[in-house]
């Protein structure tokens, strides 16, 4: 049986966009709401698997407020979509602990990875669920997508990433990975405790610094800019004065 998708955006022809493409990949659209009464009618009448959630909704009650809705009451997975990449929206979502967060423009395959990884974290046993309380760090790993097979990719093997123009570069011991993400897009999945923007074209793993001098931070021999505008905050965060 196919799966059950409810669809909560207030842009019509993002809605149909969004609907059409989760047909072509086989789910089930159950329905498109505009707003947040809307949304609880059809979670309501409608029975859906998932949920896709638009966190600008354009009306006093948003995305959060549904979110917090089906948090509440229905107990179903839910991915935000937005155009809003900001750290306070992330910061409002990310109590919520959704089970996923597609910045806008996503294509046909972040969907697709974005919906099956929510569901199967979703289906896991209460013991198998991520302890952490921090929702950017209930994973301790990616999944990306090597040819037709996605594989694992825990966070202490990563080194560092880079920005490759509209790709990002995953640096590890055993091999660097070429995903097409965004250096922003990869900053919201990946936990703060652990990972640090230093520069726009890199974000590192601080438990691998070696050394730090002369506005250049050294990891496994290579040798890493400090922008300025992240110096501070990064100077703080390593406790460095």
């Amino acid at each position: 049986m196919a799966t059950r998708v409810l669809v909560v955006e207030d842009e019509f022809i993002i809605a149909e966009d969004i609907s059409e493409t989760l047909r072509s990949l086989g789910y089930l659209v159950t329905g498109t709401a505009m707003g947040y009464n809307e949304a609880l009618k059809l979670l309501d009448t409608q029975k859906p698997d998932i949920v896709l959630v638009d966190i600008n909704l354009g009306e006093e009650k948003d995305g959060i407020d549904v979110g917090i809705a089906i948090r509440e009451k229905y107990q179903l997975p839910f991915i935000f979509i937005t155009s809003h990449a900001d750290k306070t929206t992330v910061d409002r979502a990310k109590h919520l602990k959704p089970n996923g967060y597609l910045v806008k423009p996503f294509d046909k395959n972040d969907l697709y990875t974005g919906i099956e990884i929510a569901l199967a974290n979703f289906s896991k046993k209460p013991e198998e669920q991520p302890l952490e309380n921090d929702a950017s760090e209930s994973k301790d790993a990616l999944f990306i997508k090597d040819g037709t097979t996605f594989i694992k990719i825990k966070h202490e093997d990563i080194w560092y990433l880079k920005s490759e123009a509209n790709y990002v570069s995953i640096h590890t011991a055993q091999k660097n990975h070429l995903i097409r993400k965004t250096l922003k897009e990869m900053g919201l999945i990946l936990p703060q405790t652990l990972f640090f923007q230093i520069h726009k074209s890199f974000i590192i793993n601080t438990s691998y610094i070696d050394s730090v001098s002369g506005g250049v931070v050294l990891i496994k021999k290579e040798e890493i800019p400090i922008g300025r505008e992240y110096k501070e905050l990064f100077f703080k965060k390593i406790k460095i004065t």
